[in-house]
């Protein structure tokens, strides 16, 4: 599945080979080779590829058919609302967090919101008061 999708966003953003290369730090072959599935890509290329193309690793691997990254599913959703939106600015980077965001790609922006006001409510409660 990465041979065909990395093929897909390549071809899809109108870049080379070569090109995709050198933003990979890896050879024009080498890109060839994982889009023919001849090799699989280390990790550190995989984070590479999902980070130039601001995708899900778990989209590139096959995983999911939900391409954006868990981050931009949450944050579209809380778009709309100011102070969710400042909240979320502090959350997105905490990786006890992730894996949480993760699963929350399957619900709906509304349901989304609510998960995010849950979790602000947790931590407003937890602050110490003056």
């Amino acid at each position: 599945m990465f041979s065909k999708r990395l093929r897909e966003l390549r071809t899809d953003q109108g870049i080379t080979q070569k090109e995709l290369g050198a933003v990979l730090k890896v050879s024009k072959k080498t890109v060839s080779a994982y889009e023919n599935g001849m090799i699989d890509p280390s990790t550190e290329t995989l984070s590479g590829v999902a980070r130039h193309f601001d995708i899900s690793i778990d989209w590139l691997l096959g995983h999911t058919d939900i391409k954006e990254t868990p981050e931009k599913i949450v944050e579209a959703a809380v778009q709309n609302d100011p102070d969710l939106k400042e909240f979320w600015k502090g959350l997105r980077n905490r990786d006890d967090l992730k894996e949480f965001f993760k699963q929350m790609m399957k619900l709906s922006p509304e349901n989304i919101r609510r998960a995010i006001r849950v979790i602000k409510a947790i931590e407003d409660e937890e602050q110490p008061k003056s």
